[in-house]
């Protein structure tokens, strides 16, 4: 009995420990996607398509500089040229490693990997040249604000081709820019 005790101890002391260290919250804010279209020789870049972002995240404290914040949110990419617009609708999911430069400042950078929910062509119903998944690297800052607000800036670079047509000989990779709000729900 004398060790069982101990071990729930030592386990709810542990918990409680490590609990403290992560912190859930959710955010929202605008995107300016785009793409690039390269082969054949040349490498263009159409219009950005403005569009939302929504979704929540994790940060888990390694230690006061340095952590882990996983993030899962909707995000509306594509592009545009001219009177057609590009519709590239994905589940991201980034893995970032944060460092906190100092209390309320911190660099983010790491791997995205999206899923395809809707691939569209504004002047279509269905586009299906889109592959159902996307890799990227994000590379961002954010600022933590008073009343458990934080805001932030990042970019995300396509690493893979995501044109899905065998026919084409044209690579297609995402790009886009965020800006963001965030509110913690609980944590430090």
């Amino acid at each position: 009995m004398k060790k069982f005790i101990i071990l729930f101890v030592f386990l709810v002391t542990s918990f409680t420990a490590a609990w403290s260290q992560i912190s859930l919250g959710v955010k929202a804010g605008v995107n300016l996607a785009g793409q690039t279209f390269s082969g054949g020789g040349y490498t263009t870049s159409p219009d950005f398509r403005p569009g939302i972002l929504l979704g929540g995240y994790a940060h888990v404290k390694f230690n006061p500089h340095f952590g882990l914040q996983p993030e899962v949110y909707y995000s509306m990419q594509g592009a545009k040229s001219g009177p057609v617009i590009y519709k590239a609708d994905y589940i991201n999911v980034p893995v970032l490693l944060r460092w906190n430069i100092s209390e309320n400042f911190n660099l983010h950078a790491g791997p995205q990997f999206g899923l395809l929910l809707t691939g569209k062509q504004s002047t279509s119903t269905a586009y299906s040249n889109y592959k159902s998944l996307d890799v990227g690297a994000v590379f961002g800052l954010g600022i933590e604000l008073p009343m458990n607000f934080n805001v932030g800036l990042r970019t995300v670079v396509g690493l893979i081709d995501v044109n899905n047509n065998p026919a084409s000989v044209t690579k297609v990779h995402n790009f886009v820019i965020q800006a963001f709000v965030g509110y913690k729900l609980f944590g430090k």
